[in-house]
């Protein structure tokens, strides 16, 4: 079986260049966060909308 890297998983999808034009277009930080956050660790679409306050480091 080949092995495929998390880095080339994630460009496979949506490459770096395009995170960062997302990104530049984003009207506030919440829309920052929410391309940002899963693009650089993977999170799955319901495991971040399913984050709160109380999850965050340091509670």
């Amino acid at each position: 079986m080949t092995r495929v890297s998390a880095i080339g998983d994630l460009n496979a999808y949506l490459s770096p260049k395009r995170a960062e034009q997302l990104i530049a277009v984003a009207k506030n930080p919440r829309d920052v966060l929410l391309i940002r956050i899963p693009w650089r660790t993977g999170t799955r679409v319901s495991e971040l909308i399913g984050l709160g306050i109380s999850d965050t480091y340091g509670r």
